[in-house]
């Protein structure tokens, strides 16, 4: 905490210590029910909280569990925040209104155990509680700090993304174990520009979309214009010029007449209509089609 020092140097009574001690770890103690996170311990003003619950063996755990916890520390950490921003405004007491938080979170992996004979303590050990610490200790007072490690493992998740702002905040140097870091300040997305991202998604959604549909209307009309243009398959009948129809039925009459003629049946009778009228038909047919074709040719 920012200025507990001096609140407790200050305090007449050290109850009042205590009493705001209490008051917020109890209030913290809920956030680790309502978002299924694991206290640690407490160190005097220093609260210490893991995600990894152990309801999900760890030989189960996949990347998704991981971001789950990452994203469950993320949401009771900035609680903490509001919480002691609540209990500065409420109170009276003008050496608590200065009382603030820094908060550092680390994704990393840790050695854990219970120690102790007489007084028994369950403790996190290694790189990951040292970095975490780190980024407490060289964060902001009133936000939440976190390494790369698990802005990488966050960003991973696009709900996520939308849900938090990662503002770059520092590089911090840890020699004993030769590494520098990267550090993020965390804060929540209004939920302005939150529904601002949805709707510019959605109308990136929708741009594509049109453009499919468009694209398909386009090969669609292109289809049916080629089909317009596309000439209809002729028969050979249908190929005849404009007056051909009239030259025809002449022919088939002067052709009945000849059959008659040359003595053989009156195309008066039944027989004499069925032949005669099948020759020149016939006849009519070719000499039409020849003549097309012909006519066709000198045109061309």
């Amino acid at each position: 905490m920012v200025k507990f020092t001096a609140f407790s140097k200050n305090a007449k009574d050290p109850r009042e210590v205590v009493n705001l001690l209490s008051k917020l770890f109890s209030r913290f103690d809920q956030l680790c029910d309502q978002y299924r996170v694991y206290k640690v311990h407490t160190i005097g003003d220093c609260y210490v909280i893991m995600g990894y619950n152990g309801r999900i063996d760890k030989a189960k755990r996949a990347l998704h569990n991981v971001i789950e916890e990452a994203h469950r520390v993320l949401q009771a950490g900035l609680e903490m925040i509001d919480i002691i921003g609540e209990v500065r405004n409420q109170s009276d007491n003008q050496d608590l209104k200065d009382l603030d938080m820094r908060i550092g979170i680390h994704t990393g992996r840790v050695v854990a155990g219970i120690i102790g004979s007489k007084v028994v303590r369950y403790d996190i050990f290694g790189d990951g509680v040292l970095i975490a610490n780190k980024m407490e200790s060289n964060g902001v007072p009133g936000k939440v700090c976190i390494s790369e490690d698990t802005r990488d493992l966050v960003g991973r998740s696009q709900e996520l993304s939308r849900e938090f702002v990662f503002e770059p905040h520092d590089t911090v140097r840890l020699a004993s174990i030769n590494r520098s870091i990267l550090t993020y300040v965390v804060e929540r997305r209004s939920e302005s520009c939150r529904s601002k991202s949805d709707s510019e998604e959605n109308s990136e959604a929708s741009s594509g979309d049109y453009s499919e549909q468009q694209g398909a209307d386009e090969s669609s009309d292109s289809s049916d214009s080629e089909k317009k243009r596309k000439p209809k398959s002729t028969s050979k009948d249908s190929q005849e010029l404009p007056g051909k129809g009239k030259e025809k039925r002449k022919r088939a009459q002067a052709g009945a007449e000849q059959v008659d003629q040359t003595g053989a049946p009156k195309a008066g009778t039944t027989q004499g209509r069925r032949k005669g009228g099948t020759k020149a038909n016939a006849g009519a047919g070719r000499s039409s089609y020849d003549q097309t074709q012909d006519s066709h040719s000198k045109s061309s």
